[in-house]
């Protein structure tokens, strides 16, 4: 009896230490894409709202979406590993979409200005972005 528990201990040591890894990554990531973002976007407080807004919606979306599907999952740990995939593979697309906005966005900076479009096309390029991996996020957070 003393072992299962124990290995039961040590399943849930190992599964809390992999959520603490995965947030901190999560905030690692945040980080990135905000450094990122703001150098393509010009560091402004408009270019880190945008960010901002676009990490935490899809974190709020992925958490109501996909958290009552993982909870009520048969095999939760299954379930939050695709999750981890899913982040893993939209963060790594995020690099080859984000050379592509930097081949593009100068023009539309030229052809838009700066005036409200502006910020709403930033917000609209960083949701593209970053709304996906932290969709993923959210659903292993609930």
């Amino acid at each position: 009896m003393d072992n299962q528990l124990e290995k039961t201990n040590n399943g849930t040591k190992l599964a809390l230490a992999l959520v603490f890894l995965s947030g901190f990554a999560a905030l690692i990531y945040q980080v990135l894409w905000m450094k990122q973002l703001g150098l393509l976007f010009g560091n402004t407080s408009h270019a880190a709202s945008a960010t901002l807004a676009s990490f935490f919606a899809g974190l709020a979306a992925g958490s109501w979406y996909l958290g009552r599907r993982v909870s009520t999952s048969k095999n939760p740990m299954r379930t939050y590993a695709w999750l981890e995939c899913g982040i893993a593979v939209t963060a790594l697309l995020y690099f080859a979409i984000l050379g592509v906005y930097q081949m593009v966005y100068p023009a539309i900076f030229q052809s838009v200005g700066s005036n409200g479009w502006l910020l709403l096309i930033k917000f609209a390029l960083s949701l593209l972005l970053v709304f996906p991996p932290a969709f993923c996020m959210g659903g292993t957070i609930r």
